[in-house]
């Protein structure tokens, strides 16, 4: 089996903004450059073309007049010319079109930045969640020891007849329950780990190391966290950026009253017309106007005000939900260092509980069902307390998606 690249929290933020996802992310955005592009050239470089054409009548004309008929040409003609087109004044695509194609390529370059992130943050999960596994399981495994050496000694004690053999029966059973909780957790670890090789696009297997020890991190003003986020999230311009598309997108249809105007030149070849020449070179200035276009810009301006209008609701939407979701985000990180704290007590009481009952038990004056309840409290307060400090980890990953930070290296130095 291929060993394992062992990761750490940074490493798989940042391979997570790497995945195919962003990729696809990213190609998309290159898509929307690319089609801004083609806008621009549309407006500004001139269009060669060429042509032949090959026709055949049934018949030879004729021109008919006062003096008799004369041949206007043969049956058959033969042609070609090569034309260049050149827009002088487009003021459609000039002034409106060509900037909308590059807020709508801004705004996909954000929304492609925005996907980078929540990926980051999303491998961020995973990572964790596997190290909350290993928390359950040291738990588990710990229960498992304790539980060992205690039916060890129960059993000794049945054999010297100073226990009942219920007694070593009933912590066998807890044994055996943890055991398979064990079987459990090392399975759900298992497909966490598949889960995060898949959310760091990594095609080897992968593991993690230990979790960063952040309690001592003091969290910014909500109101600086707010300003950060409202200037910096990407997801917020790109929305901006929809909204200015939109409205350009909307005076590009109304600029379709102004006349158009292109110049043209082509060299021409004909064989077969009733010209005394085959050849020559043509120009001239072609001025284009539509006053009216089947009752279409009305409705088309009006679609897209209100696309402009919808994308301006999101956008007040996702500015009022920025305060909400940070402040939530604190209150996560207060309750988790508050429930550090808690758990540590916990675990020092559990401790002392579980090494009292024990001599209490030894000496006959507490049952098997209660030192295995202590044992059990034990186990619980020391996963619970390993669980808040993760907590305190994914309090301050939900931090940086929040504030729209776009390197994994901010959240490793934050606070």
């Amino acid at each position: 089996a291929q060993e394992a690249v062992r990761l750490d929290l940074a490493e798989s933020m940042k391979l997570g903004m790497r995945r195919p996802a962003a990729e696809a992310a990213d190609s998309r955005a290159e898509a929307a450059g690319a089609r801004a592009k083609a806008e621009r050239r549309l407006a500004y470089l001139p269009l060669v073309a060429a042509s032949a054409a090959v026709e055949d009548r049934d018949r030879e004309l004729e021109l008919q007049t006062p003096v008799g008929s004369f041949p206007f040409g043969s049956a058959r003609t033969e042609s070609a010319a090569v034309e260049i087109r050149q827009p002088l004044l487009d003021s459609s695509r000039l002034f409106y079109a060509n900037p909308a194609s590059r807020a709508e390529a801004r705004a996909s370059r954000l929304a492609a930045d925005r996907t980078a992130q929540e990926l980051a943050a999303e491998a961020a999960r995973i990572y964790l969640e596997v190290l909350a596994i290993d928390a359950r399981r040291g738990a588990t495994e710990a229960l498992i020891e304790s539980l060992r050496e205690r039916l060890t000694e129960v059993t000794a004690r049945v054999d010297e007849g100073r226990a009942l053999r219920v007694d070593a029966l009933k912590i066998r059973q807890a044994l055996e329950r943890a055991e398979l909780e064990r079987l459990a957790l090392d399975e759900g670890r298992a497909v966490a780990i598949e889960n995060l090789a898949r959310a760091t696009g990594s095609d080897v297997p992968v593991d993690v190391t230990v979790a960063p020890d952040w309690l001592a991190r003091t969290a910014p003003l909500i109101g600086d966290l707010v300003d950060r986020a409202v200037s910096a999230r990407a997801d917020l311009a790109a929305l901006a950026a929809a909204a200015e598309a939109a409205e350009k997108r909307r005076a590009q249809v109304r600029a379709e009253l102004i006349p158009r105007l292109d110049a043209r030149a082509a060299w021409v070849w004909s064989s077969g017309t009733p010209y005394d020449q085959d050849r020559w070179v043509e120009g001239g200035i072609r001025l284009t106007w539509t006053p009216f276009a089947r009752g279409t810009r009305g409705p088309r301006a009006a679609a897209l005000a209100h696309e402009r209008s919808a994308i301006e609701l999101d956008l007040e939407e996702a500015r009022a939900g920025v305060r909400v979701a940070i402040r939530a985000v604190l209150a996560e990180l207060t309750t988790a260092r508050d429930a550090v704290d808690v758990g540590r007590r916990g675990v020092e009481q559990a401790v002392e509980t579980v090494r009292v009952d024990t001599e209490r038990f030894n000496a006959g004056r507490l049952t098997t069902n209660d030192l295995l309840e202590a044992e059990s409290l034990l186990r619980s307060q020391r996963t619970l307390y390993e669980l808040a400090r993760l907590d305190v980890v994914r309090a301050w990953v939900g931090l940086w998606l929040a504030t729209g930070s776009d390197d994994p290296d901010q959240l490793m130095s934050w606070g």
